[in-house]
């Protein structure tokens, strides 16, 4: 049979709880600073000005892919001097000359490793960006922004340096 309470043993539990909530709160706080969260740069740009103009975006995508096609054009991805290349077509495959095109290579987990690539050649159909040094290991997403004839779009591809024949949509 339990013994009769007197009720004092309330007050230590509560000020246990509140003890261990605090010190839930401070390890919360501390994990958070260690492993901050990264803006998303889909689109090449914070997430905020996509989700404000994303009809635009959509748009403008639907626009592009009635008139031209791109692909990529490079068979594999490796750390050191890398070279993409794009294939840009019209609607009756003819090569497409005098786009601009901007590459940002971006590790999905750190974005100080992003660079942007602006130095592009074009040569019978392609264009290519040279030399692109990866950092590290792991996967890479290339953003590519093409802007031809008042037309736009973005062309987001994953890429793995451990599986370098393999490109993802």
């Amino acid at each position: 049979m339990m013994k009769n309470s007197n009720g004092k043993q309330w007050p230590y539990m509560i000020a246990i709880s509140t003890i261990a909530i605090i010190i839930a709160s401070v390890i919360t706080v501390i994990v958070a600073v260690e492993k901050p969260v990264q803006l998303s740069n889909y689109s090449m740009q914070q997430y905020h000005v996509y989700d404000r103009n994303a009809n635009e975006f959509i748009q403008k995508e639907i626009a592009f892919n009635k008139r031209y096609t791109i692909e990529i054009a490079t068979s594999d991805l490796s750390l050191k001097n890398s070279t993409v290349s794009y294939k840009l077509t019209d609607k009756e495959s003819n090569a497409v000359s005098g786009a601009k095109l901007t590459l940002l290579v971006s590790h999905p987990f750190e974005l100080k490793f992003d660079k942007e690539y602006t130095d592009v050649t074009y040569d019978n159909g392609l264009y290519t960006f040279d030399t692109i040094t990866l950092e590290k290991e792991g996967r890479w997403n290339l953003m590519l922004h093409v802007e031809v004839d008042g037309y736009s779009r973005f062309y987001n591809l994953k890429a793995d340096t451990r599986n370098p024949n393999t490109f993802e949509i």
